[in-house]
């Protein structure tokens, strides 16, 4: 991890996908978390309680598939899971604009959209914060109706 990737905050906008009206966050992090630590972030951001599976699904250029970030599994029809504890957000966020998929309850189904807004210069040691948000996720299913803290 370089220097300057510690000296730099990451704002992204975290969307509820297919949900009327919408839920969303806009939380920054630490330049330097894994996806595993954005994955907790946004746990805590949506007031969720971490009691299903997740996935971070990344367009990868020039590949059909993208490239899977979560909890690794035994290998399924083909699908790899890369760990999220090992893999650095600041390898595939390089720029606002990005988004990638994230993808929490496998049953349910719930996806979001995870975009990158900016890029920052921290001020201070970052501790994931939500800065702004729109609903609460009362509404969205039980396992967040019993944790939801917005």
């Amino acid at each position: 991890m370089s220097k300057r990737m510690k000296d730099l905050a990451f704002q992204f906008r975290v969307r509820l996908l297919n949900v009327e009206p919408m839920i969303w966050r806009r939380i920054q992090v630490p330049a330097q978390f894994s996806f595993w630590d954005l994955h907790v972030a946004i746990q805590d951001a949506m007031g969720w309680l971490d009691c299903h599976l997740h996935a971070f699904r990344v367009r990868q250029k020039y590949k059909r598939r993208p490239l899977e970030i979560g909890i690794p599994l035994d290998e399924w029809d083909g699908e790899v899971v890369s760990p999220g504890w090992e893999v650095s957000i600041s390898d595939h966020f390089t720029e606002p604009g990005q988004a990638v998929e994230y993808e929490y309850d496998f049953g349910d189904g719930w996806k979001h959209e995870l975009l990158l807004e900016g890029i920052l210069l921290k001020e201070e040691k970052i501790q994931p914060t939500v800065l702004q948000s729109a609903r609460t996720c009362s509404m969205v299913s039980t396992c967040c109706r019993r944790g939801c803290k917005t």
